[in-house]
């Protein structure tokens, strides 16, 4: 069963799992307290992180997978304070590392108008190969085109070829690559993957 999260304590821990899993480099770019920090934002209304753009997937009574996603007027309107809420959360750690957050902002998960992102999605370790990452993805876009979206959107690390070729079943193509430094020597490299919708 598929369902919007809750503002629930042990989801908000599931849901920082979660995130961490599907990106491994969020330690790299926010800092180590990412995890708590994301735990808080769950919680809260109003931010990209919130519990309110979650869906989670339930498998015998427990949560086996979860995604985020939104549209291009949430990231507008909610992406300001999103960044307010991390700068008081992540306090001096985000001063260091400002220069590297504001090219991870202009870069993953910018979106154009008509766009429903998916920022998100994972299953958790012992629900894997059952194929509920394709129907969280399928339930998203089902959401998405009732709210008259365009085109579903993702940003996906090129090393992730399961995932790739998840979205490339599922109608996605890669429209771009890119990269962001996430360290003095590191890098990540992303593909930006789009799905039309009519």
């Amino acid at each position: 069963m598929i369902r919007k999260a809750p503002p629930d304590e042990h989801i908000a821990r599931l849901f920082s799992e979660m995130i961490l899993d599907s990106a491994e480099y969020f330690p790299l770019i926010f800092g180590p307290s990412i995890y708590d920090v994301l735990t808080k934002l769950f919680i809260r209304e109003r931010n990209l992180f919130s519990y309110r753009h979650v869906k989670v997937l339930e498998y015998e009574n427990d949560i086996a997978a979860m995604i985020l996603a939104y549209d291009f007027h949430t990231k507008k309107s909610e992406g300001p304070r999103t960044g307010r809420l991390l700068a008081r959360y992540l306090h001096f750690a985000m001063v260091m590392r400002f220069r590297r957050l504001w090219k991870f902002n202009v870069t993953v998960g910018r979106l154009d108008a008509g766009d429903w992102y998916i920022s998100n999605i994972a299953v958790f370790e012992k629900y894997r190969r059952r194929g509920f990452a394709r129907e969280l993805m399928i339930d998203t876009e089902k959401d998405a085109e009732k709210h008259n979206a365009k085109f579903l959107t993702l940003d996906v690390e090129k090393a992730n070829h399961a995932a790739i070729n998840l979205y490339k079943s599922l109608g996605f193509s890669g429209v771009n690559e890119f990269q962001i430094k996430i360290g003095r020597h590191n890098f990540i490299e992303l593909m930006r993957m789009k799905k039309p919708l009519f």
